[in-house]
């Protein structure tokens, strides 16, 4: 399939897919390459069944020479790659080129949840957004928000023991059941809170209570399986703030849900972030090399919770830091799964 829409598999192991940009000129010239070897080939061949033709025919032709014109063309192209390299200081070809890598265990997340919610007969690939790199045609994200993309209309007045504060304006004051937005589940702060947890099966997550029961997360989203509510990935800081493990693509697993989001509060409130404008922090927090839109994700949130792109995040109050978080929870897309007892 990726290959299908212009893609080169650069190669795969038991984690990773490897992928370069289809635009890249380096693998443009290497293409170019190996099909002027197939072009001099063809014209070697014809050149010696010419001369061998000829000489049959008496004709006297200067082999040495004919010979030398032929090392010479073969020797240029030979020579190319490996000068280029010299200059370059390295293997140009596998440095210059971009590549990317996705996991498989994540892709297979994707599939398997997929296949759940539609079935085996579902056209996976249209859920995929993929697009050639090298073919000048962007995805607009600018356009106006799709029907499905979480609801962060009620940030400005969101708080997180999961009611509203009534606005200056039309006097909005909700409820604790809505605070998680239209389609976005809030979330729940009651229920078990575990000691251990273990990813072994892809869109499972298996916990240990304090007690020694055990129960399973299955299905949902990766954020709310992992009671991870910001997607952190597990490191130093998230086992500092309380993590129990990690998911088998590198995701902290914390002991309950609440724990999770406070750990993403803290981590926006760390020297890191607090230096760093809304759109800085994003983009750290949210790279596009991890398949994100960092400029639409700031402008959102942004949007949301009143402030502009360049408000540094030392500047945003406590209370601004928590509905961001909140919306980072819904645009990570928490959905939640079945819990079942083992």
């Amino acid at each position: 399939m990726l290959e299908n829409v212009g893609l080169h598999v650069r190669g795969i192991d038991t984690s990773f897919v490897y992928l370069e940009d289809p635009s890249c000129i380096l693998r443009g010239f290497e293409n170019f390459l190996s099909y002027a070897w197939m072009v001099l080939g063809l014209f070697t061949g014809g050149l010696i069944i010419g001369w061998g033709i000829s000489m049959i025919r008496g004709a006297k032709n200067d082999v040495k020479e004919n010979f030398k014109t032929l090392i010479l063309i073969f020797g240029i192209l030979t020579a190319i790659w490996p000068i280029l390299n010299v200059v370059y200081g390295g293997d140009l070809l596998g440095q210059g080129c971009k590549t990317m890598r996705v996991s498989v265990s994540g892709v297979n997340e994707i599939l398997a949840t997929k296949v759940k919610a539609q079935g085996t007969d579902s056209m996976l690939y249209e859920d995929i957004d993929i697009y050639d790199s090298g073919s000048g045609i962007r995805p607009v994200y600018e356009m106006p928000e799709p029907e499905n993309f979480p609801d962060l209309s009620d940030l400005m007045y969101w708080e997180p023991d999961g009611g509203y504060v009534e606005n200056n304006v039309g006097g909005h004051q909700g409820t604790g059941n809505t605070s998680g937005g239209v389609g976005v589940p809030p979330i729940s702060f009651g229920g078990r809170t575990a000691v251990s947890a273990v990813n072994l099966a892809v869109g499972e997550i298996t916990y240990t209570a304090s007690d020694g029961s055990k129960y399973t997360h299955v299905g949902g989203s990766l954020t709310w399986r992992a009671n991870n509510p910001g997607a952190l990935r597990h490191s130093d800081f998230t086992r500092r703030m309380g993590a129990i493990g990690k998911t088998t693509n590198g995701f902290a697993i914390f002991p309950n849900p609440e724990v999770g989001r406070r750990a993403n509060v803290a981590l926006l409130k760390t020297e890191k972030y607090q230096n760093k404008t809304l759109a800085q922090a994003i983009n750290t927090y949210a790279p596009s090399s991890d398949g994100n839109n960092p400029t639409s994700y700031a402008a959102r949130l942004a949007r949301a919770i009143g402030v502009t792109t360049d408000t540094y995040l030392r500047n945003m109050s406590d209370i601004q830091i928590e509905r961001m978080v909140e919306g980072i929870r819904r645009i990570e897309g928490w959905r939640a799964g079945t819990v079942r007892n083992n």
